[in-house]
């Protein structure tokens, strides 16, 4: 195998991604490791957590600009929407209910930022999207474990958000780290000939449907002269 070689630029990008990352990770892991927090609510502190989360990824996004890329600046925005309903509703009584709708609100908001630079990256033919969008699955399915937990009992609601907070930081390291493994020459040949397979694919159904379609329609039978002349005589 050939020495996957990394430019300096590219370096500083996962680098930044990773310590984007690893902030969640260690917030996470504070949160179920110090019995302290475990006394106050979730709802008490999950917006400057939020706060913080917004903070490092505009952070990550100004010095990590890539061209057409907006993930980060959308991924600050969303924490920063995220932790201001959780701080207009910090005395509602059912904080349950607040931070399942937060945690929901965040998931599915996410999805759809994901989502799109999945999309944007198949229409460059990137490999990459093959990354982002299992990612993505991961980080769907990492959501829809603990929204019931968060929802139903307030007692281990600040210990499932801090498991959400280090598996979705996890999740997240393994985006920068196999984008490393693509840029090996292999792999990259490999994706690179899978999605050029699926292309064709897809044009071949389109044409396939298109003669299918000129085939059902039928053409109008046509009179020949020598036809209608005995017509004619006929008459």
């Amino acid at each position: 195998m050939k020495k996957v070689v990394i430019k300096e630029f590219d370096r500083t990008l996962l680098g930044i991604d990773l310590m984007l990352y690893c902030f969640f990770v260690v917030i996470g892991y504070i949160m179920l490791q110090i019995p302290e927090i475990s006394v106050l609510r979730p709802i008490e502190y999950a917006s400057p957590l939020f706060y913080m989360f917004a903070f490092m990824s505009l952070v990550a996004y100004f010095v990590n600009r890539r061209s057409d890329d907006y993930e980060f600046l959308f991924f600050g925005l969303i924490n920063i929407v995220v932790g201001t309903y959780v701080l207009v509703n910090e005395y509602f009584t059912d904080s349950c209910f607040i931070i399942g709708n937060a945690v929901l609100l965040y998931a599915l908001a996410n999805v759809l930022n994901k989502g799109y630079n999945t999309k944007r990256l198949m229409d460059q033919c990137d490999v990459n999207f093959y990354v982002k969008l299992s990612i993505t699955v991961l980080l769907t399915l990492l959501s829809l474990l603990v929204l019931s937990d968060l929802f139903n009992s307030e007692t281990v609601s600040g210990m499932v958000l801090g498991y959400y907070f280090m598996g979705f930081g996890l999740i997240s390291l393994f985006e920068p780290l196999l984008m490393i493994i693509t840029k090996n020459p292999q792999v990259e040949t490999y994706l690179v000939s899978l999605n050029e397979n699926e292309k064709t694919k897809t044009k071949e159904k389109k044409t396939t449907k298109k003669t299918a379609i000129k085939e059902i329609k039928k053409k109008k039978p046509v009179k020949k002269s020598s036809e209608k002349t005995t017509s004619k005589k006929e008459e």
